[in-house]
């Protein structure tokens, strides 16, 4: 039979690869044997960007778990890591829309969108001769991104989070697709049409809110976030551009083709070449620092019935 390699949550947690960052997070338990396991136990992510594709077999030596192996074929084994091409011959239809979430999905990703923001923040600079816009949006972000990282290491770290909601910290991707798309729709919008219909604008801002709209749906498709996490990344984000709005209430009016260029350029490049963002890891090793923790809590902690201290605890 076919060893299927099975990840506990503390040897997750150890993981040098981020790509096991969601190991853990939702857990199950093959009534056969009560073998534990978790969706997505072998990793996806680093090389078929498949993550959210259930494993339904378990790990344990009972006859189910034998006959999924026997269906699903051998496992490849590359970097320490089992991992599995479409292991149960899904659709090809299934396939790419399984791709395509995960690809939006990385629209979210703050190494993607925070040089985008700053391209934008120069342009307001250029437009106006003014920081003011600029400075305001940029502190919006940092607040946006204080509250969510507070919120990430209040659960991690101290298990503070929301059962009945199903919550565990705001979403990022949310958060920041919220915070710098509708703006940066604004410019882009506006530096192209050089004029200040507020139609120009108003497009901008709608297909800004669109982008951030499709991120917060791909964090739920791809399981990374439950909806209420979701919502709160929205919210919190897109309070920024709504605060930033208020500092100039005048649409950007100059004509120039460079910073729709550059951004998109930016965008269509670094999205398909970016490295797995390493901010997950960095918050949670931030949050077991600060708790003082062995290990950070999940998902699972939150949602399971109350027992014992969780391995790790101090």
């Amino acid at each position: 039979m076919v060893s299927v390699p099975v990840y506990t949550a503390a040897e997750a947690a150890r993981c040098p690869l981020q790509d096991h960052r969601h190991v853990g997070n939702n857990w199950f338990r093959c009534e056969e044997c009560g073998a534990d396991t978790a969706r997505n136990p072998v990793s996806f992510r680093a090389f078929t960007r498949l993550e959210g594709v259930h494993l339904s077999h378990c790990p344990g030596a009972c006859d189910r778990h034998r006959a999924a192996v026997r269906r699903t074929g051998p496992w490849q084994r590359r970097r320490d890591s089992g991992q599995k091409l479409n292991p149960y011959h899904l659709p090809m239809s299934l396939m790419l829309s399984i791709a395509l979430w995960n690809l939006v999905t990385r629209l979210g990703e703050a190494q993607i969108l925070l040089p985008a923001a700053l391209l934008t923040a120069s342009w307001f600079v250029w437009r106006d001769r003014s920081p003011r816009l600029a400075v305001v949006w940029m502190g919006g972000i940092a607040a946006a991104t204080l509250v969510t990282t507070a919120s990430k290491i209040a659960f991690m770290g101290y298990g503070l989070g929301w059962a009945a909601l199903d919550f565990t910290g705001v979403s990022g991707h949310s958060m920041f697709a919220a915070a710098i798309y509708p703006l940066t729709g604004v410019a882009i919008a506006s530096a192209v049409a050089g004029m200040q219909a507020p139609r120009w604008w108003r497009l901008g801002l709608a297909i800004g809110m669109l982008l951030a709209l499709l991120v917060g749906l791909s964090r739920v498709a791809v399981e990374a976030h439950s909806w209420s996490e979701v919502v709160a990344g929205l919210l919190v984000g897109g309070a920024v551009p709504w605060w930033a709005a208020r500092a100039e209430r005048a649409p950007p009016a100059r004509h120039s083709l460079w910073l729709p260029v550059v951004v998109c350029v930016w965008l269509g490049s670094a999205l398909p070449n970016a490295p797995p963002s390493p901010t997950h890891g960095w918050v949670t090793q931030l949050a077991l620092a600060i708790s003082g923790r062995d290990q950070p809590y999940t998902r699972a902690d939150l949602l399971a019935p109350r027992a014992a201290p969780t391995d790790g605890a101090h």
